[in-house]
């Protein structure tokens, strides 16, 4: 049996070679024989495999063998399916499971559904997205942030208000309160993007051309290829001057969104001796970072940016997470959607954020398209470059308020395939704000049209100034600002607030459908952007929304917008009690909604509702969710059919609970409240006495969180019994309405406080359960 487990495992790593992977069957390290092991940016991956699904944990166990044996810091733990052969292992559903070296110090087991099923190619995409698993992107965004600080304190008042305008960043606080920091925050964004280039450089420097592009001389530029980051910060007097010069060079390769603001900001430094000791500081904390960067991608980018970003919750800028991004990314941009073996095809395709802040969404879904690319079979390094070069410059686009957020975006973009040259981005910075009497509202502005949009202030291009109107796009993925009216705009002065919200007022008020777009909050009205953005016969929407709008009364208007306008294929909402947002920086719920045109004669199919009982944390599991998703297979997650009147009539309730059983019966509730409603005489009996009500609900703990539980049958409704809900101080409608709401009551609003005192003449034991006080008033009405 070893033996052919041997053969398997060499097998395994030249399929894993054709799917450009560097993977080596049976490597021999120091004695030891790793039965695959596999390099996916720099990290070296053990894979110990077994043959037959019941040796799960003898492959665990191996794995946790390699970390003993300090061979791994990551690790894949496999079973082959038992009859597996060399011949049709391409073939076969293979099943294994992630392992990280900080799960095997902690002694955390591998749960069951922890494993995940699926081909040679499934494996392949885990692997090239696990080390997003070992990098710990908070540490790092607070190491980077503390060099920032650092970095800041080091700089007189004037360099940091110096670089605050030479990099049009805003130095005004709140209101226009000015405080002796008021610079603070505006240099330590001026700083983080000498540190993105920082980051960028060191990322790029392996991926120059070995020979020294047109218009190079050793005189004026320097030796080639240029200084890395590391040789830089060798001398801490020339540190400032090595940047200038390395930047300078690989400007001539291109390159031009990471390193011109960069070298503006340099500049604005002014070379002093202060000025040097603040970019050797950075630079020193930069290269730390830099060392496992590579595992987080735009993860570390973002969790950067909202440690800086001092104004989220005015403008409502909240950064979504990798996994989140990873799995709506991945629902949204389908198989059938493209012929992914054709890069020209791709490169028609338009893949619009409207709000992109970093880019993790326009990362997630570039990611997507390679995924797509490489399980269509197609192969070829030329074709690649042509396609990474077509992503930048012609597929994706993303519009911003905030600029250093655009200029992150840029590097997060570059970052995705850095030997590719791109001579335009298409990332734009959208003004929000008040200049020379006329108040711009970010890329609201497109909801005026083009000629609005290309007026001064506008919107303009990271890397060449230009001002340019979306094309109407194939997708529109966003994760829209949301913020209540009293904060929004907040930052502002109050003549520049309130010139802000009547420019809102003048793009609300001139809306097809004005319900769709209130004016407490902004999220709605980016659902509208996105539908004018989204016009075409085969377009779709992406977002990622608070759940309350699935349920707030408030939000009917935008609900009956959206299925009036669109197919709503898929909403995801997460019960998971640790995590039931989609965004960092935030703790309410959210979901992810993709909609998609309708332009058939035949009946819109039901809206599939998935409630997770647990939100993937890493782009791993959430690859493997959507994948799952995709294929109506059981997962983590309950899953809903939803009929298309329900959703057209605005009853999107079945977000609220994990159990579809609940839903139902909440709908029942709601039937019984509007019946009951309509009986004027109260000492007569229901006609139909064989309907089925929930009779009572008990709280009880469920994948960890409080939901409801309930039985559903009773005796006959005696109206005369109405009158017991009088004893307990409360009426039949105050009784209906307090039992829906502590239906409603789920760990993504508040948790229910169980009452332990109990109604006259029920005898459950009070040890097994707490009675839901207003529920048994219900059921007491019976």
């Amino acid at each position: 049996m070893a033996k052919y487990e041997e053969k398997l495992n060499i097998e395994l790593a030249r399929l894993l070679g054709e799917l450009d992977l560097a993977a080596e069957g049976e490597q021999q390290v120091g004695g030891n024989a790793i039965d695959v092991a596999v390099e996916v940016d720099g990290l070296r991956i053990a894979i110990e495999a077994k043959r037959d699904f019941k040796q799960r944990p003898k492959a665990v166990d191996a794995v946790d063998r390699r970390f003993r044996q300090d061979l791994a810091m990551l690790g894949v733990a496999l079973c082959y399916p038992d009859g597996a052969t060399v011949d049709e292992l391409g073939g076969e559903q293979l099943t294994w499971t992630v392992r990280t070296r900080e799960a095997w110090v902690a002694g955390r087991t591998v749960a069951a559904a922890d494993w995940q099923v699926g081909g040679v190619g499934d494996l392949a995409e885990s692997l090239r997205q696990a080390p997003g698993s070992v990098a710990d992107a908070d540490k790092a965004a607070q190491v980077l942030s503390r060099g920032l600080d650092d970095a800041v304190q080091s700089l007189t008042t004037a360099q940091r208000r110096t670089l605050a305008e030479r990099l049009d960043l805003p130095g005004d606080n709140a209101k226009g309160k000015k405080k002796a920091t008021e610079y603070f925050t505006a240099a330590k964004r001026g700083m983080l993007l000498l540190a993105m280039a920082m980051l960028f450089h060191h990322r790029l420097h392996e991926h120059l051309p070995e020979s020294p592009p047109d218009g190079w001389n050793a005189k004026e530029y320097g030796a080639w290829p240029p200084l890395n980051p590391t040789e830089c910060a060798r001398d801490h007097e020339l540190i400032a001057e090595r940047l200038n010069e390395a930047w300078r060079t690989i400007l001539l390769v291109d390159y031009r969104p990471v390193f011109e603001s960069a070298l503006v900001g340099l500049a604005a430094l002014g070379g002093t001796e202060r000025a040097n000791h603040a970019v050797f500081g950075l630079a020193k904390c930069t290269i730390r970072v830099a060392a496992v960067a590579r595992g987080m991608r735009h993860d570390l980018l973002g969790r950067i940016f909202h440690r800086v970003l001092d104004t989220a919750r005015y403008d409502g800028s909240f950064y979504t997470s990798t996994a989140a991004a990873t799995l709506l990314a991945g629902l949204a941009i389908r198989e059938q959607d493209c012929d992914w073996s054709d890069v020209n095809e791709i490169a028609k395709l338009r893949i619009c954020d409207p709000a992109c802040g970093t880019g993790t969404l326009l990362m997630a879904a570039a990611e997507r398209i390679h995924q797509l690319r490489r399980a269509s079979g197609a192969k070829g390094d030329e074709d690649e470059a042509l396609l990474a070069l077509h992503l930048v410059e012609d597929v994706l686009w993303g519009y911003d308020i905030n600029l250093t957020a655009t200029h992150m975006a840029a590097s997060a973009l570059g970052m995705l395939s850095p030997k590719t040259k791109f001579s335009r981005m298409r990332i734009f910075r959208s003004l929000l704000g008040v200049k020379d009497g006329v108040a711009s509202v970010g890329s609201l502005e497109l909801l005026g049209g083009q000629l609005r949009l290309l007026a001064d202030p506008g919107t303009t291009q990271v890397d060449s100034g230009e001002a340019q109107a979306p094309p109407k796009m194939n997708l529109v993925i966003m994760n829209p600002p949301f913020t209540r009216d009293s904060l929004r705009h907040d930052q502002f002065s109050r003549s520049d607030e309130l010139n802000l919200k009547r420019r809102e007022a003048e793009l609300f008020d001139q809306l097809p459908d004005s319900r769709a777009a209130p004016r407490s909050g902004g999220a709605n009205a980016f659902l509208v952007l996105a539908n004018t953005l989204a016009d075409n016969a085969y377009s779709a929407v992406a977002a990622v929304l608070p759940t309350a709008l699935a349920t707030n009364p408030v939000a009917k208007g935008t609900r009956l917008y959206l299925a009036k306008e669109f197919h709503i294929a898929l909403i995801v909402t997460s019960h998971d009690p640790e995590r039931i947002f989609m965004s960092e920086n935030t703790s309410i719920g959210e979901m992810l909604i993709v909609c998609r045109r309708w332009n058939s004669d035949d009946k819109k199919p039901p809206t599939t509702v998935i409630n997770l009982a647990e939100n993937p944390a890493s782009p791993v599991e959430a690859s493997a969710s959507a994948r799952v998703i995709d294929s109506g297979e059981s997962g983590r997650f309950t899953r809903q059919s939803i009929s298309v009147e329900r959703i057209a009539e605005g009853d999107w309730n079945a977000v609220n609970f994990l159990n579809p059983n609940l839903v139902s019966a909440f709908g029942e509730m709601a039937r019984i409240e509007d019946r009951g409603s309509r009986i004027e005489d109260r000492g007569s009996r229901i006609e139909d006495r064989n309907y089925y009500t929930p009779s009572r609900c008990v709280t009880s703990p469920l994948w960890g969180r409080t939901v409801a539980k309930f039985a559903t049958r009773f005796s006959e409704w005696n109206y005369p019994r109405l009158n017991q809900s009088a004893r307990y101080g409360t009426t039949r409608p105050t009784s209906l309405n307090r039992c829906k709401h502590r239906l409603t009551c789920t760990s993504s609003q508040r948790k229910i406080k169980p009452r332990r005192r109990r109604p006259h003449g029920h005898g459950e034991d009070a040890s097994s359960c707490h009675i839901n006080y207003g529920c048994r008033s219900l059921a007491s009405l019976a």
